[in-house]
């Protein structure tokens, strides 16, 4: 059975998408993010665009697919932060090496424009993400192989961690 080489997993605002490009990049592997591969399977191009015009319902029972697909597949793959609450994917992902990008709500808020509309963040968006990590935080901690904290890096001093560890760890 194929597998992916690498996992990435992380809260919004961790740059799991942009870190996984690079990482693959370096790698010289193939990338799969099921975030932006749910938006295109519900026949949308932008993300946000996907959650709010599907329904969140939709778009969890298409990103349970996608993410059970693109970790039967090999590359790297970074799965889009609610993929980690199905119970299938955390079964997946116990047997496969996973990074995890961690990030304070001081770093994220500015990396995501909380600012502005987003779909999983409606009503008081720092108050929105605070919940959501507090629900997914233990599932990333029980799925992660390594961790890397983003606070204080780049994107690509991130992506060079990561590469580092998989590299190590071969």
């Amino acid at each position: 059975m194929t597998s992916p080489r690498l996992v990435i997993v992380g809260p919004p605002g961790s740059g799991t998408s942009s870190v996984g490009a690079l990482v693959a990049k370096g790698l010289g592997e193939s990338f799969r993010d099921t975030d932006r591969l749910t938006a295109a399977a519900l026949g949308y191009e932008e993300v946000s665009t996907a959650f709010v015009n599907a329904g969140e319902d939709a778009f969890r029972e298409r990103e349970l697919a996608v993410a059970l697909d693109a970790l039967s597949s090999d590359g790297v793959v970074t799965l889009g932060s609610g993929a980690i609450l199905a119970d299938a994917v955390q079964e997946v992902l116990a047997a496969l090496p996973v990074v995890q990008l961690t990030v304070t709500l001081a770093q994220a808020a500015p990396r995501l424009g909380l600012a502005t509309a987003r779909p999983v963040f409606l009503g008081n968006p720092r108050a929105q993400w605070t919940r959501l990590l507090a629900q997914r935080q233990p599932l990333y901690d029980a799925a992660a192989t390594w961790s890397v904290d983003t606070d204080e890096l780049t994107l690509n001093e991130i992506a060079d961690e990561v590469i580092r560890l998989v590299k190590e760890n071969a």
